[in-house]
């Protein structure tokens, strides 16, 4: 698993009318390959476009990014089935009609366990800095999942 790629393409028809379209394409080169570290770095792409001028949340005509980000996993032995924590950093430039382009990064550190072969939990913390309407905002997060397989 050298190589690992995710496409996707969303449509979502709300309530007040806006119809949102985003397409997001992101493909990612393993480097390095150790028993105990992973290091991978992607290049990620996506583009949206809202059919809804002037809605009371943050809506773009029409925005993109283009980035890379960089994730490195740290395998443990433990008494899970899987135990790996992932560190993701990134960086990309993000452009919204009408407010140019500008810088975006992010850092986010998860623990990952996996308790049997259907069952998972993570928990993550990180912090990002975005732009919305050509102005910054730090974005903190904590985040808690559990994953269950069918």
């Amino acid at each position: 698993y050298r190589w690992e790629g995710l496409a996707s393409f969303n449509y979502f028809d709300y309530s007040d009318t806006n119809q949102r379209t985003n397409i997001y394409a992101s493909v990612g080169y393993a480097y390095e390959m150790r028993a105990r570290r992973e290091q991978r770095l992607f290049l990620e792409w996506s583009l949206s476009h809202n059919s809804l001028d002037e809605a009371v949340y943050f809506n773009p005509s029409h925005d993109n990014s283009l980035g890379l980000m960089h994730r490195t996993d740290f395998v443990y032995d433990s008494r899970y089935r899987r135990h790996v924590d992932h560190l993701w950093v990134s960086v990309n430039a993000y452009s919204q009609e009408g407010f140019g382009t500008h810088g975006r990064w992010a850092v986010v550190y998860e623990q990952d366990y996996d308790f049997d072969e259907s069952r998972a939990f993570a928990v993550g913390a990180g912090v990002a800095r975005n732009v919305y309407d050509g102005k910054y905002e730090t974005e903190w997060r904590l985040y808690l999942n559990y994953y269950q397989r069918f």
